[in-house]
């Protein structure tokens, strides 16, 4: 009966199979797995639950959607296993199945890739997908290891780097996301650092790409990708590995502006000439510079932008750039210019420089004014020359001179000159006749006042004296002339005093005194008496006296002396002169060192640029003008860049401490010490004197590789314990040294805290690593980089090592032969051991030697 209604059922269940329509397959598959894990681990004796996440990628709607999972491989025999939704799913909507199999124990494999059905309905038909295989780990873990394509970066530059992550385990990895942080304060990470792919199966691989720039400056660096993933069972999994480069520069070009102008004229257009020089390894292109000018009292006149096109490698542009200066401006000034290129490979690059100027009033018209004769006879008209001579300065447009004569004589032609457009050297000669009447003795002073025009209208006046001396016939006449015109305050000047007798007849018994005002007898004295006596000076003879007299410190401007000179002739007839006599004062700027402070604080070999800025204090009596400075080069301190060793200061006042920074390199062979650098200092108002700089190089740590154990690795290994024997072979004590292995392919702990190393000692570091199964055979180069900080400074030492990489080798065919006879050997003494047998044949062989033994 029961075997009956089976049998009916099955006709049934047939019957309703072959009128069902089967479902047709879908022209492009709509579906994906997004995820597979276990809701149900795998067990012993236990139903284990298997979610599988599909993903709606088609555009419509669908429902009933069934999904059968073949788990024959893994169960042993035939099974299918379906779950069902019946819901609706939409665009990029997701649908969570669960499949339900018990996993036995003779399912020994770590993971099995089993076919996945998917039926749908969407618009009123049933549709089937084609069937995905999908990977499903049974035991085992994931494990990844991240391997660059590269390992070295060039500076100033964007790199890409590209980077694979494999999935060397023996379970499937999930959620798996990256993240890459730089170590190093020259790497930056400029794309975006966080990645995530929703599954890495098996020995498949995943590669991407990672952007990074580098700065200028520092040997190397490296970044950190921290991978974190988890496994069909929930477990989760962070793996961080170090990805460590070297630096190298790129062949690029660099461009230096300068001027061939040191100043610039007030109230004028200066058509400075710039000069831009590529300095670098290659052409630059597309060259473009701007100017800007820093003060509101400087404008460039025009756009203030050029284009040079093309600069070849150890070629220059000149360029003519007009620039307007304010007639009010004094002091100094500054251009910025900015110059934009471009490099072969179409990198841009941007220079700053500043140009500095010193702003020079407009040259003044420089008048030479004479006169001849000087010495006049009372009681008739004489002929006189003054002579006017435009030595220097510009053009003038009107030139005019104005006598005034005193009312003792009389000047019997016109009293003013007019000359118009007066150029540069031209000379001026006007004669005029003045009556001097009997009566009058002595000397005669008469205003001589001139008035000039230049070409950009600024008036200038000047007055001069015009002294005639007054000769009486058969009678001496003594003229007297200083030879000087500038006293230098903090010295003792001599002063020359010229006695010219200008009459017909001897003067004797000639007595010169000079004095000072009493209100400048604080600021100076005289040396000596301050009186010279002549006996006799001949008729168109003369004497030279010299008087010395000592300028108190920092004093300058102008004092008054006065020269009184008494003398008779040769009737005993006394003359006396009383003379004011005045001198400009001035000084000299003394630049002496006042302290030194280098940037960074400590200096060691090898600094690339280091900053020296030297306080320098104007300890002389005057104002230092246009002080020009150069710090000489020597065998280890050099410049770091062209004219950084050059400055100059426009004006120092007294007292002042004026800073001045020079920028130099520190040769990798410096012997640490104290170097004294020579200072120039250089300037028409200033003593020019050679200058001591003190610069102390400090000594830097430097280790050494002593030994690498064990020096040959296999590829593939595991946890290998690779012990570093390192040295600190100065006398400097090194603080928080942190040691790092770089390299692509060695992996796993490559850093460690040393701590403090003092000078001239040996530490062993021990670093357990991974080398890859990729590893390059022969000799690998792993890059041992040394951090550590030693006062102010954060250092950095790249030492290189070569270990040698050889191949994992099997058992030999004698090994194998020699195992498998000692393998058989083992078996039948275990056998004759079981049966007594080994007992009764040792038994035999022990009587058989005691026989022989008696023999």
């Amino acid at each position: 009966m029961r075997s009956s209604l089976a049998a009916l059922l099955t006709l049934v269940i047939c019957a309703a199979l072959c009128r069902a329509p089967l479902p047709s397959v879908a022209a492009t598959d709509p579906w994906e797995v997004y995820d597979v894990y276990w809701v149900v681990p795998p067990a012993t004796g236990q139903v284990a639950e298997l979610a599988v996440v599909l993903r709606y990628l088609g555009s419509g709607t669908v429902t009933e959607v069934n999904a059968t999972l073949d788990v024959t491989l893994i169960v042993g025999e035939e099974t299918l296993v379906s779950d069902n939704y019946t819901g609706t799913v939409k665009h990029m909507g997701s649908v969570t199945l669960s499949f339900r199999f018990t996993v036995p124990e003779s399912a020994k494999a770590n993971y099995y890739r089993v076919p996945l059905t998917v039926e749908y309905v969407e618009s009123g038909s049933r549709l089937s997908a084609p069937p995905k295989l999908i990977e499903v780990s049974v035991r085992g873990r994931p494990s990844v290891v991240l391997s660059a394509d590269r390992q070295s970066l060039p500076r100033r530059a964007t790199s890409e780097v590209l980077l694979t992550l494999r999935n060397n385990g023996t379970a499937t990895a999930r959620l798996v996301e990256v993240k890459v942080y730089s170590e190093s304060p020259y790497i930056t990470v400029t794309s975006t650092n966080t990645l995530a792919r929703r599954e890495l199966r098996v020995g498949e691989s995943w590669s991407f790409p990672i952007s990074l720039y580098v700065s200028e400056g520092g040997d190397g660096g490296s970044v950190a990708v921290t991978v974190t993933y988890r496994d069909q069972f929930g477990g989760a999994y962070t793996d961080t590995v170090t990805v460590g480069f070297t630096f190298y520069s790129l062949p690029r070009p660099k461009l230096v502006v300068a001027s061939e102008a040191a100043a610039l004229e007030a109230g004028a257009t200066n058509l400075v000439i710039l000069r831009v020089r590529n300095v670098g390894d290659e052409d630059a292109l597309d060259v473009e510079l701007s100017l800007r000018a820093s003060s509101p009292h400087l404008t460039v006149v025009g756009s203030g932008r050029y284009s040079l096109g093309t600069i070849p490698k150890g070629g220059e542009a000149t360029l003519t750039v007009p620039i307007y200066v304010e007639p009010t401006s004094y002091g100094t000034t500054s251009v910025e210019v900015v110059v934009s290129y471009s490099d072969s490979r179409g990198s841009d690059h941007l220079e700053h420089q500043t140009l500095g100027f010193e702003i020079e009033s407009p040259p003044r018209p420089r008048l030479r004014f004479d006169f001849y004769p000087k010495v006049v006879k009372p009681g008739r008209n004489n002929t006189f020359v003054v002579r006017l001579t435009l030595a220097a300065g510009t053009g003038l447009e009107l030139l005019r001179l104005s006598l005034h004569p005193p009312g003792t004589v009389a000047v019997l032609n016109s009293t003013t000159l007019y000359i118009s457009n007066v150029p540069v050297g031209t000379t001026v000669r006007w004669r005029f006749v003045m009556y001097v009447p009997r009566e009058v003795r002595g000397t005669v002073n008469m205003p001589a006042v001139v008035e000039a025009v230049d070409v950009r209208g600024r008036t200038f006046t000047d007055t001069y004296q015009l002294g005639f001396v007054i000769a009486e016939a058969g009678r001496p006449h003594l003229d007297v002339r200083v030879l000087n015109e500038t006293l230098w305050s903090n010295e003792v000047n001599a002063i020359v005093v010229a006695l010219v007798n200008l009459g017909d007849s001897y003067a004797k018994n000639v007595t010169v005194t000079m004095s000072p005002l009493p209100q400048a007898q604080q600021f100076m004295s005289l040396i000596g008496t301050g009186r010279c006596c002549v006996d006799r000076i001949e008729a168109n003879s003369s004497v030279s006296l010299t008087f010395k007299v000592f300028v108190q410190p920092r004093v300058y401007g102008a004092v008054q002396l006065y020269l009184s000179v008494a003398y008779y002739d040769e009737w005993g007839d006394r003359y006396d002169l009383i003379l004011p006599v005045g001198f400009s004062v001035r000084g000299r700027a003394s630049m002496a060192v006042a302290r030194v402070v280098t940037s960074p604080i400590q200096v060691f070999p090898g600094d690339r640029v280091a900053a020296l800025t030297v306080y320098l204090t104007n300890i002389g009596d005057y104002v230092g003008r246009s002080v020009r400075l150069t710090l000489e080069e020597t065998e280890f301190i050099k410049p770091a860049y062209e004219n950084a060793t050059e400055a100059l200061i426009p004006y120092a006042p007294v007292g002042e401490t004026i800073p001045v920074t020079f920028l130099v390199s520190i040769d990798e062979r410096a012997p640490p010490g104290r170097y004294e650098l020579r200072l120039r200092v250089r300037g028409a108002d200033v003593v020019n004197e050679t200058l001591i700089v003190p610069l102390t190089v400090h000594e830097k740590a430097d280790f050494r590789v002593i030994k690498v154990s064990p020096s040959e690795l296999t590829r593939g290994d595991r946890g290998v314990k690779l012990m570093i024997e390192l040295e600190n072979a100065a006398n400097a004590t090194a603080d928080d040294v942190r040691v790092s292995l770089v390299s692509p392919y060695i992996v796993g702990a490559t850093s460690t805290l040393v701590g403090r190393m003092e000078g001239v000692s040996r530490r062993v570091v021990i670093f357990e690593v991974d080398v890859d199964k990729s590893t390059p055979l022969g000799e690998l180069r792993v890059d041992l980089q040394v951090r550590w900080s030693q006062g102010t400074r954060d250092l950095i030492q790249t030492i290189p090592l070569v270990l040698t990489i050889r191949e994992r080798r099997g058992l030999g065919p004698e090994f194998a032969v020699a195992l498998a006879t000692a393998s058989i050997a083992a078996v039948v003494l275990l056998v004759m051991a079981q049966r007594g047998w080994l007992s009764k044949l040792l038994r035999r062989l022990t009587r058989a030697g005691q026989g022989l033994s008696r023999g």
